[in-house]
Order: C-alpha cells, then sequence, then structure tokens
C-alpha cells in the first residue's frame, strides 16, 4: 500500500520536470553567412564630392541593405567603410587595427547573419610585413568586425594559416560580444 508520501513523489516530480522545461530558454538560431563580391568589377566606382583630390572609391554590395565602400587611406592602403542601411559609414581603419604594413584586402567579403540581419563582417587582409621584400605576402589575416545597433568595429584579427574556417566562423558568431581591437602603436603587431 502506498503511503500519503509515496503518492506525492511523482506528482513533485512531473511539477519539477514541467517546471525546468518552462525556464529553458529557446536556442540561440545559428548563425548563417552570405559571401558578396569586393572585386571591382563587381562594384561602382564614386568618388566623395567633398574631397579636393576627387579619390575615388569602391560601392560593394551587401546584405540586407548594408553595402561596403572600399577606400584609399594612407599610403596606398585600403579599408572598408560598412554602410548600414540608413547611409552611416563606419570606417573599420584595417590600417590601424590589422596592421601598419602594407596589405590588400581580398575579394570576398563574408557576411554572418542571424535571423537575416548581418551581425559580423569577415575580411582576408594579406599583409607585406617584411620591410626588406615589401613586394611578398609575409601574412593573411582574417578580420573580423562586429555589426550591432550600438557598435561597429573590428574586434579579431586571426591569422589564416593558425585557425580553421569553423573556428574563425565562431569568432565572427561571438563577435558582437567582443570588445573592439584597439588602434595600433607600433608597426606590424
Amino acid at each position: 500500500m502506498l503511503s500519503h508520501n509515496n503518492r506525492l513523489i511523482p506528482v513533485v516530480l512531473l511539477l519539477l520536470l514541467t517546471a525546468c522545461a518552462a525556464k529553458q530558454e529557446a536556442p540561440t538560431p545559428a548563425a548563417t553567412f552570405q559571401r558578396t563580391s569586393l572585386a571591382e568589377s563587381n562594384c561602382r566606382k564614386a568618388s566623395d564630392p567633398g574631397d579636393p583630390n576627387d579619390t575615388p572609391y569602391l560601392i560593394c554590395p551587401g546584405v540586407a541593405g548594408y553595402t561596403l565602400h572600399v577606400r584609399s587611406v594612407e599610403s596606398g592602403r585600403s579599408s572598408i567603410d560598412i554602410v548600414d542601411p540608413a547611409g552611416k559609414a563606419t570606417p573599420l581603419n584595417y590600417h590601424q587595427t590589422i596592421t601598419t604594413a602594407m596589405f590588400a584586402i581580398g575579394n570576398d567579403a563574408e557576411w554572418r547573419m542571424e535571423a537575416g540581419t548581418p551581425i559580423a563582417l569577415i575580411t582576408s587582409i594579406q599583409a607585406h610585413e617584411d620591410l626588406t621584400e615589401p613586394g611578398k605576402v609575409t601574412n593573411s589575416y582574417s578580420a573580423i568586425a562586429k555589426i550591432t545597433t550600438q557598435q561597429v568595429c573590428v574586434t579579431d584579427k586571426l591569422p589564416q594559416q593558425a585557425p580553421s574556417e569553423a573556428s574563425i566562423a565562431r569568432a565572427a558568431d561571438n563577435a558582437p560580444n567582443r570588445p573592439c581591437l584597439p588602434t595600433l602603436t607600433t608597426p606590424n603587431q
């Protein structure tokens, strides 16, 4: 014969399981990606009317109303401005966050997306960091920038030789929660 306490055990277990199930949060949707081109042939040229030198830059396709502007910055280097759907441009300043050496930006951009909204941008940077061989690419980096409503900035500089594509994608998916990289202060950091 069941005692009063033994009859309560199944009820208490059921209540505990129900409470635990109710407290579980919905899983975070996995980030997806979209690639867009930074190749000159897939972008259009423009020039800033306020620039006395009439320096051209490229307006490249993006996703979800975003575009990328590839601009000349210092001493023949280029960097990217992320332009949001409202037209606000945020410079990524690769020459100040990725490398102070000469470099080239790769031909593709990878947008990390959640629910159709960009959360991060991955671009490839080929750096010429050996001053004795300035024409030689000595390091390649994945530059990761977060895209949030509060901030757009470079969060990670990952050597492409070391991390796998999956670890680069994970870093980009976590970028919205990461701090911005500090400005480089010495050559080739």
